[in-house]
């Protein structure tokens, strides 16, 4: 077994700030601009946080299925996003989608690396941590790209993340079959 490597976030991927939208273009159109209300601390990724959007946007702030938005901000200890992932699910892949302000955008810029290995690092308690060390403000908490590609880890060779991931994937759609099945039986125990 080969020796964990140590890596910085910022050496392997970039941030991109998103979109300063006009909410005039909210609520109508074929696009959907994403918001903080589609990052979760427990969950890949909240619909809720989507809305219709028909504003001009330029390619850079586009996403597609398996990009991933980290939320900039947090109001609430209660709600704590703050650096958390979110992930595009693939139903969305025929899907024009724009991320807005108060999100940022990982773009992957190594080959050694995948989106779905960067998910979940950036759910460790490890990075929680840093996040929560280099946070900002008191009544509305704040990150910057900085303080996102400071963040140095150890990890094994591509195979291992790769199996790694799949167990991780795995146990996530397991979770998410068990929440359908939950959300089937209340209503009919209640009725």
């Amino acid at each position: 077994m080969e020796k964990w490597k140590q890596y910085r976030l910022g050496d392997i991927i970039s941030i991109s700030s998103g979109l300063a939208y006009k909410g005039e273009h909210l609520g109508k159109g074929d696009s959907f601009l994403l918001g903080m209300g589609c990052v979760s601390y427990t969950e890949q990724f909240l619909e809720k946080g989507m809305r219709k959007y028909d504003g001009a946007y330029d390619d850079r702030y586009s996403l597609k299925a398996g990009d991933i938005v980290l939320a900039t901000r947090q109001q609430s200890d209660n709600l704590p996003i703050l650096g958390m992932p979110a992930i595009i699910p693939q139903k969305f892949h025929n899907q024009k989608m724009v991320f807005g302000t108060n999100l940022y955008k990982v773009n992957l810029n190594s080959p050694d690396f995948s989106n779905s290995f960067l998910y979940w690092l950036l759910k460790t308690p490890n990075y929680i941590h840093h996040i929560k060390s280099c946070q900002t403000g008191t009544t509305v908490r704040m990150i910057t790209k900085a303080n996102i590609e400071d963040y140095t880890f150890f990890c094994p060779e591509k195979s291992e993340r790769e199996k790694i991931c799949k167990f991780l994937w795995n146990i996530e759609n397991k979770i998410a079959l068990n929440r359908r099945i939950n959300d089937n039986l209340i209503p009919t125990y209640y009725a």
